[in-house]
């Protein structure tokens, strides 16, 4: 996507994603040899676990057009910029979010590092409350350096 002032993108570190790449990779490949060459069963459970890792290289945030989209592995979730009321970071240093209707939800996918043109955890919700006041939300008060405990009703394990 080209960089645009109405525009944010929140990945993984490249690290990590580099990490799933060559583990999810190597995993796969090894359910593959154990399904064709050996014919073990065990070979489909490597299969679903490589997928499954595989499947970390999807996960990102992209803002544009007035939306938030959060895309996880399996799921992905949209928000309207003029919806969020509150969008912070976590004492585990984790983006949230909660929007006007529906549950909260973590931001998992920035990066804790600002590397390049992706920005971090703490750039990305600066960046982020400044594009949804620029649509009309409501935010919450809060300063770039606080750290605000995440509302009741958030699921750390289920919203990555």
């Amino acid at each position: 996507m080209p960089d645009s002032p109405s525009s944010l993108v929140g990945r993984p570190h490249l690290s990590e994603r580099w990490a799933f790449l060559v583990g999810g990779g190597l995993i796969t490949l090894l359910g593959l040899v154990a399904l064709g060459w050996r014919q073990n069963p065990w070979g489909l459970a490597f299969l679903a676990l490589g997928a499954l890792t595989l499947l970390e290289l999807r996960r990102r945030v992209v803002v544009r057009d007035g939306e938030l989209r959060a895309q996880g592995r399996l799921v992905s979730r949209s928000v309207p910029l003029a919806e969020l009321e509150q969008v912070a970071v976590s004492p585990m240093a984790e983006v949230w979010v909660r929007p006007r209707t529906g549950r909260p939800f973590y931001l998992h996918m920035v990066s804790r590092l600002a590397i390049g043109s992706e920005p971090g955890v703490w750039e990305f919700p600066v960046r982020l409350r400044e594009l949804a006041s620029a649509e009309g939300a409501q935010l919450d008060a809060w300063q770039a350096d606080d750290m605000l405990p995440p509302p009741k009703g958030i699921h750390p394990m289920f919203s990555r």
